[in-house]
């Protein structure tokens, strides 16, 4: 669905608004250390996929209050119906599926 707006400069403001960066914010200390690749699936259920080339596999954690990171995977697993960790050559696929 693309937004309908009526001036170019709305347009671009929604199209930016609608980009990853603006759905997924992060601080600005936790740019990834490697490229990834993000796919999603919408039949027959939501299945969202990050791949990456780190061969570290992640684990929910409890961070602190005061802590700028470690909160990921604890969201996905009190939303999503399930996810999982696949490792794979070169990295690993952190799913989850709505």
């Amino acid at each position: 669905m693309r937004p309908r707006c009526s001036s170019p400069s709305r347009a671009q403001s929604a199209r930016r608004d609608a980009s990853p960066e603006h759905l997924f914010p992060t601080p600005a200390s936790a740019k990834p250390s490697s490229p990834f690749e993000v796919r999603v699936q919408l039949t027959p259920v939501i299945r969202i996929e990050v791949r990456d080339a780190s061969e570290h596999l992640p684990s929910v954690m409890a961070p602190r209050t005061d802590a700028e990171r470690g909160r990921g995977l604890r969201i996905v697993n009190e939303l999503a119906s399930s996810w999982g960790v696949e490792p794979e050559l070169g990295g690993k696929v952190v799913w989850f599926s709505l």
